[in-house]
């Protein structure tokens, strides 16, 4: 669920706008006569007089939904989310319209009401902005509706530049960013698509503190772009990557043997390389002793052979 908040001066031009569409429906109405488009203009018009020192007197918001949600939107469900959108927002004790559009894939609706209150005051709007991105995700929680992750279902060839560059520069970036192990390599790789890689210096050192991305006559920060696209975070990337690389090229020594442990394993691997090591002529080569022999090397270790010995060294 998005809402977008628009103010402006003039009933008529937006109440023209939203019923004029094809296949537009009124919901609700709240306070106003719903005869023509004249009544609502002129039910708006004449409370609105009631505060003749606020200029901008006209409030407008489009909520739309995710084109998954399509089955299950009714009109019911519809009015019911946005009256608690409007109590929520603090939008109450007013005249106000609700009207559906169904010339996009996704559901959506417009909401018209007047920032003159019943009793003449003026809505107070402060930090509604704000306000709007909470209610919207609380809303969304609570009915089950939903909640694209990200940027990728952004439908770019709807967007106005530059905006649209952007969001065409994100997916380059990022599909380029998957691929390299430098930045080097990254400038490369954005260069067929025109986009050119700008750093940002501290002072008058090499100390690099920023990165920002360059198509055309737009220029963005990473940061602008995307979160993800600062030059830190970037700059781990392409490290990761270069790891990845290193590691794949790496020979592997051990190999695990099936139904063996890692002992057995290390000891076959260590037999097949002795196998295959020639061996020199003149190495010394090792024999463990007969029983015969150790007999005679325990009996030349006896008491009375040592005290021989002993003799034989004082003479």
């Amino acid at each position: 669920m998005i809402g977008k908040i628009t103010k402006g001066k003039s009933f008529s031009g937006l109440i023209k706008y939203v019923l004029g569409k094809e296949d537009a429906r009124l919901l609700y109405s709240e306070g106003v006569l719903t005869e023509s488009n004249m009544d609502i203009n002129n039910s708006f018009y004449l409370q609105a007089k009631m505060n003749p020192r606020l200029k901008i007197k006209v409030g407008h918001i489009s909520l739309s939904f995710s084109p998954r949600d399509k089955e299950r939107f009714t009109d019911e469900l519809m009015i019911e989310i946005a009256q608690e959108y409007l109590q929520d927002m603090g939008i109450t004790d007013t005249q106000y319209i609700i009207v559906r559009h169904q010339d996009r894939e996704h559901p959506h609706c417009h909401i018209v009401y007047n920032r003159v209150s019943n009793s003449g005051r003026t809505l107070p709007d402060n930090g509604d902005f704000v306000r709007n991105l909470s209610v919207c995700k609380e809303l969304t929680r609570k009915y089950g509706l939903y909640m694209p992750k990200g940027k990728e279902n952004v439908k770019t060839y709807r967007l106005r530049e530059p905006l649209r560059s952007k969001y065409e520069m994100r997916e380059i970036i990022k599909g380029g960013i998957a691929r390299c192990q430098s930045w080097q390599e990254l400038k490369d790789y954005l260069a067929p698509g025109n986009i050119e890689i700008l750093f940002k210096y501290k002072g008058n050192t090499k100390e690099i503190q920023g990165v920002s991305f360059k198509r055309g006559e737009y220029s963005f920060k990473g940061s602008e772009i995307d979160r993800q696209l600062c030059f830190s975070k970037i700059s781990r990337c392409l490290e990761k990557n270069t790891r990845g690389k290193s590691q794949e090229q790496q020979p592997k020594t051990i190999t695990k043997l099936s139904g063996h442990s890692n002992s057995d394993t290390i000891l076959a691997n260590l037999i097949d390389n002795l196998g295959h090591t020639p061996v020199p002529n003149n190495a010394i080569k090792h024999k463990f002793p007969s029983e015969e022999e150790e007999d005679e090397e325990e009996e030349e270790n006896t008491p009375e052979n040592i005290r021989q010995r002993r003799r034989k060294m004082k003479l």
